[in-house]
């Protein structure tokens, strides 16, 4: 099956690396599918999210958690629960190690570093 087109780049390389280490069904590839829209979601979100300051005013001038952390909640338990439905074995496929290469990726477009 082709790469979603418009994936974020987390998304691109999740695809490339679960598509070298696993053969997948047809159904299964919907789901991975799922999870490289749900992957871009959750970047264009924390792209985002202010993460040194949580909190946005409100409609009535008080200030809120910012509504992202929700959304972005919400996308990674559904990003989480597609993964799990896959039941990938682990010792195949070193996830872990795609999602924290994604993640220091992603603080160091923000100039932060995990050391800091």
């Amino acid at each position: 099956m082709q790469k979603p087109t418009g994936i974020g780049s987390d998304a691109s390389e999740y695809w490339d690396e679960m598509n070298k280490a696993y053969s997948f069904a047809p159904g299964e590839f919907l789901i991975l599918k799922r999870i490289c829209v749900e992957l871009t979601v959750i970047e264009q979100l924390e792209d985002n999210i202010d993460f040194s300051n949580l909190r946005v005013t409100g409609y009535a001038g008080q200030e809120v958690p910012d509504p992202l952390l929700v959304e972005l909640r919400q996308h990674t338990a559904t990003l989480n629960n597609l993964i799990k439905t896959l039941k990938l074995p682990e010792a195949k496929a070193s996830r872990s190690e795609i999602n924290r290469a994604n993640a220091m990726k992603r603080w160091d477009k923000r100039g932060t570093t995990a050391a800091a």
